[in-house]
């Protein structure tokens, strides 16, 4: 978290997720959903593998508001060879609204649009930061 000059913050967050051996599919690494790499259906993208990033920067627009703009993206595989730089990517952005509940614990009611590279578009709704 990076703090700037008029109340804006940078949020950076970056996952590694890797699974030796025989892993049942309900418990493969997956994108999508409301905290990792949100635009994209929950658990549309699964492996034994993944690396994602994302990074979110929230700004003051009043006593109880914030707005937010993010972006991430991911690559999932279930075999080394399949990450590449150039392919495979998955991207997702958006914007969204933060609603202050509780002002002793920081506690922000949020509301997300995202937008997905796949054509894909989610709206969330949820209680606390996505991270």
């Amino acid at each position: 978290y990076r703090p700037f000059k008029g109340g804006g913050t940078l949020a950076a967050q970056a996952i590694a997720n890797f699974l030796p051996g025989h892993v049942p599919w309900r418990e493969w690494a997956r994108v999508g959903g409301p905290n990792i790499m949100r635009g994209f259906f929950e658990g549309r993208y699964r492996g034994t593998k993944l690396l994602a990033t994302q990074v979110e920067y929230r700004q003051p627009v009043g006593r109880f508001l914030k707005i937010a703009a993010f972006v991430g993206t991911a690559q999932i595989a279930n075999r080394w060879s399949e990450f590449s730089w150039t392919q495979n990517h998955r991207f997702s952005g958006g914007a969204g609204l933060r609603i202050l509940i509780n002002r002793r614990r920081q506690l922000y009611l949020r509301s997300d649009i995202a937008f997905s590279n796949n054509g894909t578009r989610a709206l969330y709704f949820r209680l606390g930061e996505a991270f």
